[in-house]
């Protein structure tokens, strides 16, 4: 609550209520309006989104609507400005959801992801954090071709089970705030983790990933219906 204050308070005065209207609208689940009230407080004001604190709302706004090329232009923002914030937890969550962003938008943005996650895993991680940014580096690494590096990171993870659980309580209702991912990713990160553990699981989440992620590159449906094949093939469950 602090730091929001001391965001509000360095607002702009013309922008300042337009920009605290946009933030309650966020904060309400009415994401149209946010947006529509961003914009117009960005076209009052060029500086009117520049707190972090206001860029992590613009970032979850733009991300939740689909806006994925809006909403990584606010993460790099955020990502110049995260030692602003205080919170080095936070720091290191914002890192993950860009990278994964990043990944998500298409095989251009993986080096750009890549440079996000490895920053994420230099700081300090809120219990089971540690895992997202090692299951979506590892997801990066394998879209790139690097599969050995991909299975050297997704066995230093503690296994699927905190992302599984944090999906299922999310399907449920049941979860706080998580991260923020575009649809389908945390199944990837689920199943490329799960790939050293449970072959079982591996193939239901590679298969929740094709089927439900919308509109995915090209290379990644191919590469999640070869990680598939290849968990056809082999037959068995890892321990």
């Amino acid at each position: 609550m602090a730091l929001a204050a001391q965001a509000d308070a360095a607002l702009p005065g013309r922008a300042a209520p337009l920009v605290l209207r946009a933030r309650a609208e966020a904060r309400s689940g009415r994401l149209a309006e946010a947006s529509a009230l961003f914009a117009e407080a960005r076209a009052r004001d060029p500086r009117a989104l520049e707190p972090p604190v206001v860029l992590v709302d613009v970032a979850h706004v733009a991300a939740r609507l689909g806006q994925r090329e809006e909403a990584l232009v606010a993460y790099r923002s955020l990502v110049q400005r995260l030692t602003l914030l205080s919170d080095p937890v936070l720091e290191s969550r914002l890192l993950v959801e860009a990278g994964v962003l990043a990944m998500a938008i298409g095989p251009e943005h993986l080096s750009e992801a890549a440079g996000y996650l490895l920053e994420a895993g230099r700081r300090p991680a809120a219990p089971g954090l540690g895992d997202s940014a090692l299951a979506a580096l590892a997801l990066v690494r394998d879209r790139q071709g690097r599969a050995d590096e991909a299975d050297a990171l997704a066995k230093d993870a503690s296994g699927p089970w905190l992302l599984e659980a944090d999906r299922e309580r999310a399907r449920s209702g049941k979860a706080g705030p998580g991260l923020e991912l575009p649809p389908g990713e945390l199944e990837a990160m689920i199943a490329r983790l799960a790939e050293g553990h449970d072959a079982g699981l591996a193939a239901e989440r590679w298969k929740d990933f094709l089927a439900t992620t919308p509109s995915p590159p090209a290379a990644y449906l191919e590469h999640a219906r070869k990680r598939l094949a290849l968990l056809g093939r082999s037959g068995r469950r890892s321990k």
